[in-house]
């Protein structure tokens, strides 16, 4: 399929594409005015029960592992920071609008355990190595794979035969996507959250994470926190792998400038992290 006719798709015919919630939607753009504060959002948050409610849930997971029960959002702003507390309402807004009871061509609760597998990585990563606290490294692997699903729900009968052959001949999926479709999960995932209006760099980081070369050079070092992750996931077998990677590319290892040693470091400490991270998806739920 050419490139062009995968743009067409999901550009055009995909009118039933989801759209992310309104109160998400003005989060989004209430986070980049200057003077809005922690309250205003949390205020934003507290006007959807469903969204509310599973932030709530979440913080009150064992991936949070709180002193106390936390009951109410302006709470978990308070206890969790105003960026996670965002972060937490978009990444479960995403996932409940994607959420399907239709059979799928792969294991979904596997998928979403990856998904917050690499988003722990990814935060993990950038504390270590860029020394970053922005917690948005997070939504970046969270997001990461969201191609897949369009894919798979768009796509079925020709990504069905391409995800065999990934699991047959431990080929990288993205490289079997970019033969058939001309543009690769990470690409595809990067078009909806775009038609989202989800931040830049967030989108950037993903969208180049299987393809560091490609990858403008203000977000190259960004993007390899992503494929570290994901890498270290895949390592880990953290949740659905369709291909294992063996290993990160040089250009990853050269930007983030991290040695062997330290991602296996890093890797010991992402398996401590299994069953937070088992229980943030079974919170999701």
């Amino acid at each position: 399929m050419e490139n062009k006719d995968i743009r067409y798709i999901i550009n055009n015919r995909i009118t039933s594409l989801p759209t992310l919630p309104t109160v998400v939607a003005n989060i989004l753009t209430l986070v980049q005015k200057s003077s809005s504060s922690a309250r205003d959002v949390a205020a934003y948050i507290s006007q959807d029960q469903a969204i509310s409610s599973a932030v709530l849930k979440i913080a009150n997971s064992a991936y949070y592992n709180l002193s106390g029960k936390v009951e109410a959002i302006d709470r978990a702003v308070v206890v969790l920071g105003f960026e996670a507390v965002k972060n937490l309402a978009l990444g479960t807004s995403v996932f409940s609008t994607l959420k399907s009871d239709e059979v799928s061509v792969f294991d979904r609760e596997g998928f979403w355990i990856h998904a917050i597998g690499v988003g722990t990585a990814a935060n993990m990563v950038s504390k270590e190595i860029l020394k970053s606290n922005d917690p948005s490294f997070f939504v970046s692997g969270l997001f990461h794979d969201l191609g897949k699903i369009i894919f798979d729900r768009y796509l079925n009968d020709m990504y069905i035969p391409i995800v065999r052959q990934a699991k047959e001949e431990g080929k990288p999926l993205h490289i079997l996507e970019k033969e058939v479709f001309g543009l690769d999960h990470a690409q595809v995932g990067s078009m909806l959250l775009t038609r989202w209006k989800i931040p830049s760099p967030i989108i950037n980081r993903l969208k180049y994470h299987h393809d560091l070369e490609s990858c403008p050079a203000e977000y190259t070092v960004e993007a390899a926190v992503i494929a570290a992750a994901d890498y270290l996931c895949h390592l880990k077998n953290i949740g659905l792998s369709f291909a294992p990677e063996i290993s990160l590319s040089e250009t990853a290892l050269k930007s983030l400038q991290i040695k062997p040693d330290h991602l296996v470091q890093l890797g010991e400490k992402l398996e401590e992290m299994r069953d937070k991270i088992n229980s943030f998806v079974q919170s999701m739920q």
